[in-house]
């Protein structure tokens, strides 16, 4: 019998990735719910940090969006949550949920609804605000 040997090569370079959390002063996740969570590849990304520390109290902003009237509730639930054991800091100024998202929007991506626009000028500010503080301290 013949024996075959498979080399599955990876190049999702981790040490790059953790670095790259590492050095930055925020994260903003913005994401879609799928089937009431958030998709499985972020949620994968976000396991490869679990207990390295890159977002230990790193301000964190989270964005979901959804088609329904419920703006992707359950994924921003979710993914709060995974963040809050990540111990990355995330404040009620830093979350977003965007229901029925098509109608804020148009086809090629640009936002259309002047409150939603606002809400995420806010999100931005507050984070920037969290990042000139912690910079000046």
């Amino acid at each position: 019998m013949s024996r075959y040997r498979f080399v599955i090569r990876n190049y999702f370079d981790i040490r790059l990735y953790r670095n790259q959390i590492r050095a930055v002063d925020a994260v903003i996740f913005s994401t879609p719910e799928y089937a009431f969570g958030i998709p499985g590849v972020l949620k994968n990304a976000l396991d490869w940090l679990v207990s390295s520390g890159e977002f230990t109290h790193k301000p964190t902003g989270v964005i979901s969006a959804s088609p329904l009237a419920t703006g992707g509730d359950k994924a921003h639930a979710s993914l709060v949550q995974t963040l809050k054991v990540m111990t990355a800091d995330i404040q009620e100024e830093y979350k977003l949920i965007v229901p029925v998202v098509r109608t804020k929007m148009d086809p090629n991506g640009n936002i259309t609804d002047p409150e939603l626009e606002r809400s995420l000028l806010t999100l931005i500010k507050h984070l920037a605000a969290r990042i000139s503080n912690a910079n000046h301290h």
